[in-house]
């Protein structure tokens, strides 16, 4: 659930959600004879079997992208859109998607007596003052009938995912700036299993569970009309893997998506810090979250859906970014079904590039299924590689390398850390 550009939010008077890294007031034409979206495709360049990404969404970020012929997936800001030439020049087969809100829209002053559904470059799928004006009806309210805005993000208003024509209008504003500005697809956040930020239990038209029934409708829908207008649908999937309704509803939802993203895949706390811990070995329901967590990601992929997970660093950059990365990538490589498409995300909290590679190395394919050692460890042999991954927050785990790495011999893995080793 993360916030739209959090500098942008401060410089609006705002305070500035869970979770590496473009108008129209009708219904949708018919599609075109667009092709089927793919993540495949010729020309030069390494995404093509990359699993890295970046998300540049922060004011000044994207003059700092560094070299992203690298990554699978850069996520930019819609008004960032003149970087999208360069990225594509540097890579034609990086798939850049622009960043809209799904379930909000950002409260101002209005002016103006025929405001249009949509304002190109905001952020935000659907124009307040058109709502406003023409559809009061798509505000969610609490059960004393007053509208309702993120608690964390006071002039983010609240609408009603599960309403048919909202749906059919943010579908086609996500389209029309899609189309405009040369993005690949719309980075979908605030898709929630449960409204969040502030708001869960509040809301008199929906209970938290049938809220989350109501944005699988909406997800079927948008999804639907961008893939059939040759984009890419990638949401921010907010759900707590343990929790089974939860869990349900977001394999409903990526049955429809092209990616699933996780945000504070690996590292749990504020955006930028300061962080709680990363995935330890304390029981969730009987199970080690590192277990719920692998499971799920395999459970996503396994719907046809990529998945990807997005960690963020600290402010200002550190040392404990690096560890980050390395022990978030490995996270995700245990999970990994190996088909191109699938990638982890780092987005560092100042303007420097984040490629490190501590977490961008190639390991190739996996070999085999990620095994739980008797000590703790987790491990998982690749074409080009190994991962090792100690999630205990207070034990070192030891193990013995075998042969043909750029490191044999024994090697001991300090709580919450993680190897991504090289063959030799």
């Amino acid at each position: 659930m993360r916030s739209v550009d959090r500098l942008r939010c401060l410089q609006r008077g705002l305070a500035a959600s869970a979770t590496l890294a473009a108008a129209l007031t009708f219904l949708l034409p018919s599609p075109s004879a667009s092709p089927t979206p793919t993540l495949s495709g010729s020309g030069s360049g390494t995404s093509s079997d990359s699993s890295v990404g970046e998300l540049s969404i922060d004011t000044g970020q994207a003059s700092h992208l560094g070299n992203t012929a690298r990554y699978r997936y850069v996520i930019l800001q819609e008004y960032m859109y003149a970087h999208v030439a360069a990225i594509k020049s540097a890579n034609p087969k990086t798939k850049v998607f622009a960043y809209l809100e799904t379930a909000v829209t950002h409260v101002r002053t209005c002016s103006g007596s025929n405001p249009p559904a949509y304002s190109p470059h905001d952020s935000f799928g659907v124009n307040y003052c058109y709502a406003v004006k023409y559809h009061p009806g798509w505000f969610l309210k609490n059960s004393a009938g007053q509208r309702l805005t993120y608690q964390d993000y006071l002039r983010y208003a609240v609408m009603d995912i599960g309403n048919s024509s909202y749906q059919m209008t943010w579908a086609a504003n996500a389209v029309a700036a899609a189309k405009a500005d040369g993005f690949d697809g719309i980075y979908m956040d605030d898709v929630n299993t449960h409204p969040g930020h502030g708001i869960d239990s509040k809301i008199s038209k929906y209970d938290d569970q049938s809220y989350g029934q109501a944005m699988i409708r909406l997800v079927s829908a948008v999804g639907g009309q961008l893939r059939s207008h040759g984009l890419l649908a990638y949401a921010n999937l907010s759900a707590d893997p343990w929790v089974a309704w939860q869990r349900s509803d977001a394999l409903a939802m990526a049955a429809h998506l092209t990616a699933v993203n996780r945000e504070h895949y690996s590292r749990w706390g504020d955006i930028c810090g300061p962080f709680s811990e990363r995935f330890n070995t304390t029981a969730i329901y009987g199970t080690p979250p590192v277990d719920v967590e692998l499971s799920y990601d395999r459970a996503i992929q396994a719907t046809g859906a990529f998945f990807t997970g997005i960690d963020y660093g600290y402010s200002p950059t550190t040392s404990q970014d690096v560890a980050t990365m390395a022990y978030g990538r490995a996270f995700f490589l245990l999970a990994w079904d190996g088909r191109p498409g699938s990638a982890y995300i780092f987005r560092p909290c100042g303007t420097v590039d984040p490629a490190n590679s501590a977490w961008t190395v190639n390991l190739g394919t996996p070999s085999g299924a990620a095994k739980h050692l008797s000590n703790g460890l987790y491990k998982r042999v690749f074409s080009r590689g190994l991962v090792l991954l100690n999630p205990s927050r207070y034990r070192s785990l030891t193990t013995s390398l075998p042969s043909g790495y750029v490191r044999s011999g024994s090697i001991t893995l300090k709580p919450k850390t993680a190897l991504l080793l090289r063959a030799a």
